[in-house]
């Protein structure tokens, strides 16, 4: 009986419900097959459905899907999912659809089989990628994509694409064929759904499927959009603006100052008389909120005051908030860009800064109008505060994490990283920072490792692994039962390199650099040797035993002693 059939129950008298299942069930191997069907309930009352796929290997998992309280004479539809075991060979499988139907709270009721069967799909012979797998747009930017057909056959397929919203790819439901032995290169355009003016750069991931008549066909790219002004150039701005308002200053300052000089010139007495002396008293500066003032300079007899005692400013709070599958526990590190490019000054140090400048402009002093040179002894020179360290904290349950003390002027890499999540970075000042909350929305890691350790005598199964990218560690063990030694990663942040180490009790560790492009994968085979370990004792008896020999297993030395009379040291 076909697939779209439709069975009854196989009981006397009036069936109790009829069934039809739509044809055409498929999924590679390892994967979920999703069967639709559609009941009726033919009774007269209501009636509880409990529908189930019976017949298949051990290895198939098919859950039951129970709907209750199916009044008369209607139709639901259900889909049943059946996971097909991993390493199902090719081809189409037989099994039975059972459909029972019992009175809400009464006993089981007749049973209603139908014959069904679903399809494994073959492994595909088109090679799907993306050109580039990471580019950077600031409205949009046009990527390859590139169908490559490895079989005998023509192959059509179906071009999907999975993203966020943030991003916009256009290539939904476009069919493709690519001929044997041949590759087909398609344009598509990435577009920046909000693009910015400023801000940071941000990273999103997409993947593109080709569906076909064998298993789907999957890869994946990044792209970085960009701000049309990066920070860097806002801060060139601002530094002109800075430099053209001290121009614009020394442009009027000056000539007024030059005026208030000829002025005093003029006004001195004559040559020969002792103009009387001024005594004025100079107040001293107050202290400014960061650091103490510099009291003023007193004129002829005058004395200068004393500055204030400022207070240390308390900083700036950086947070914000992290969405994820489970938000709570990744790791937030907060570091100065001072400490990225080799910065000596270690934490609590102080770095100084020109805090104050005392200078006196002095008329006459040298018979002439005018000032010249301001003495470098003139200028006071304060420490400001100490240099920004490192910050690290943990995200709470609902993915909320904050850090406080920070320097709104200084420039900060904050990165935040889990095992089994790609690691985001962002670089920016404290003060935009702490304008407001930062929203990080994690993704899973797209990177994969798998490999087979082995020993002098074969495969090794218990032997620790350990992969490290510098952030973060995962740990694992290669395989005791069934295929012994083989291991295996998901998850990994990608683009990376990675240091894979393994260790295991008797054996030397093995260790290998390996390079994750986005979303890719690597299988990394290590070969253990016995470990190799070192033995030390003392001889000892009535006379010196220098030359006596040592055996460990097959291996024996001849271990070194002073000769007789004298002592080792």
């Amino acid at each position: 009986m076909r697939d779209d059939e439709t069975m009854n129950a196989p009981t006397p008298g009036r069936p109790t419900v009829s069934v039809a299942v739509e044809p055409g069930t498929h999924a590679p191997s390892g994967q979920t097959a999703v069967v639709r069907v559609h009941v009726r309930n033919l009774a007269d009352g209501p009636r509880d459905l409990t529908i189930s796929a019976i017949g298949l290997d051990g290895e198939w998992h098919a859950q039951p899907v129970r709907v209750p309280a199916v009044v008369a004479d209607a139709t639901v539809s259900v889909e049943l999912g059946i996971g097909v075991a991993r390493g199902a060979v090719p081809g189409s499988y037989a099994y039975a659809l059972a459909v029972q139907a019992q009175v809400p709270g009464g006993p089981g009721g007749p049973v209603t089989l139908l014959d069904a069967t679903v399809t494994v799909d073959a492994p595909s012979t088109v090679v799907l990628s993306v050109e580039p797998a990471e580019a950077t747009a600031v409205f949009s930017r046009r990527v390859t994509v590139v169908l490559s057909n490895s079989g005998e056959h023509p192959a059509a397929v179906l071009l999907d694409s999975a993203t966020t919203r943030d991003l916009r790819i256009d290539l939904e439901g476009q069919v493709v064929t690519v001929p044997a032995h041949a590759t087909v290169r398609l344009p598509v355009r990435l577009s920046v759904a909000r693009p910015r003016l400023i801000g940071h750069r941000s990273r999103t991931s997409y993947s593109v499927v080709a569906h076909g008549e064998q298993a789907p066909a999957r890869s994946h790219g990044v792209l970085t959009s960009r701000p049309m002004f990066p920070a860097s150039a806002l801060r060139a701005v601002a530094m002109l603006a800075v430099v053209a308002l001290w121009i614009a200053g020394i442009a009027v300052g000056l000539p007024w100052l030059s005026q208030r000089t000829n002025q005093q010139t003029t006004a001195a007495p004559a040559s020969g008389q002792v103009a009387p002396s001024a005594t004025p008293t100079a107040t001293g500066g107050t202290g400014g909120a960061a650091s103490g003032g510099t009291g003023g300079t007193g004129g002829t007899g005058g004395t200068g005051g004393t500055g204030g005692t400022g207070a240390a400013q308390a900083g700036v709070r950086i947070g914000g908030i992290i969405t994820a599958a489970d938000p709570a526990g990744f790791h937030i590190s907060v570091v100065p860009a001072s400490q990225l490019i080799g910065s000596s000054a270690a934490s609590g140090s102080t770095t100084t800064g020109a805090t104050a400048v005392n200078a006196s402009l002095t008329s006459g002093s040298t018979g002439g109008g005018g000032f010249g040179k301001i003495s470098a002894s003139s200028l006071v020179l304060q420490p400001t505060g100490a240099v920004d360290a490192a910050r690290d904290t943990s995200s709470l349950n609902d993915g909320t994490w904050a850090v406080a003390g920070m320097s709104a002027q200084s420039n900060y890499l904050i990165t935040v990283s889990k095992p089994g999540f790609q690691t985001q970075r962002f670089e920016m000042t404290g003060a935009a920072a702490a304008a407001a909350p930062l929203k990080i929305a994690m993704i899973a890691g797209a990177g994969r490792m798998s490999g087979q350790i082995t020993g002098p005598d074969g495969p090794l199964g218990g032997v620790s692994v350990t992969i490290t990218d510098g952030t973060n560690v995962v740990t694992t063990s290669s395989a005791t039962e069934g295929t012994v030694g083989a291991w295996s990663v998901d998850g990994l942040s990608t683009p990376s390199t990675y240091l894979v180490t393994a260790a295991g009790a008797g054996f030397g560790a093995q260790s290998r650099l390996v390079t994750l492009t986005a979303g890719g994968s690597a299988v990394v085979d290590l070969a253990l040797a016995h470990g190799v370990a070192s033995l030390a004792g003392t001889v000892t008896g009535p006379d010196a035993l220098g030359g006596s020999a040592a055996s460990v297993g097959s291996r024996s030395r001849r271990p070194t002693a002073p000769p007789p009379g004298r002592r080792r040291p």
